[in-house]
């Protein structure tokens, strides 16, 4: 099934449940396209998050998606976009794996001293 939902409408933005709960009960898994993104996939249950995020068939990096497909470092895209395109959460192993190495101890358990520490060296 293909969505065309505007996250940005006021109404939703003001009260998402009401839209989670339908995406839930009537499409579950769902494909849209955004802007600077094209084609992605929607999960809205936490079933269905939790054993996509262990499938090692799916990918976060798009440079990793096969042939045809766009860079993420792409000259056009905004700034913003490029640095979210390479962020850790859009790595896939084992760029993830270490990136989130770095940073597992600076989780709120941990506190920010203990991530200065680490990066003061």
């Amino acid at each position: 099934m293909t969505l065309n939902i505007d996250f940005a409408d006021p109404q939703v933005r003001q009260d998402p449940y009401p839209l989670y709960a339908r995406l839930r009960r009537e499409a579950p898994v769902a494909s849209m396209r955004l802007p600077f993104f094209g084609r992605v996939w929607l999960l809205s249950r936490y079933d269905d998050v939790y054993s996509a995020l262990r499938d090692p068939r799916l990918v976060s990096d798009p440079r990793n998606a096969g042939a045809n497909r766009w860079s993420p470092d792409q000259w056009w895209l905004p700034p913003v976009v490029r640095t979210l395109n390479t962020s850790m959460i859009s790595q896939d192993e084992p760029g993830h794996r270490r990136l989130r190495a770095l940073v597992q101890g600076c989780s709120p358990r941990g506190g920010s001293r203990r991530c200065r520490a680490r990066s003061s060296g």
